[in-house]
């Protein structure tokens, strides 16, 4: 793969932190990467959420939420 760079940034918001998540993934082989893309990036996509909640819930717990 070409590349895949993600992207993790926390911001104030009105209800406190706000957390933002982006991801690209670069593919090459024409069709071959294309198609390799659709397959590969929903897994990617539902581990890093998966990972993601499992940081909140953890968050929440210290904070006594």
């Amino acid at each position: 793969m070409p590349h895949v760079v993600e992207s993790y940034e926390l911001r104030e918001g009105a209800g406190g932190t706000e957390f933002l998540y982006s991801g690209e993934l670069g593919t090459d082989l024409w069709a071959l990467g294309t198609w390799w893309a659709g397959r590969v990036a929903p897994l990617w996509e539902r581990a890093v959420a998966k990972s993601l909640d499992s940081v909140q819930v953890e968050g929440d717990r210290r904070a006594g939420i």
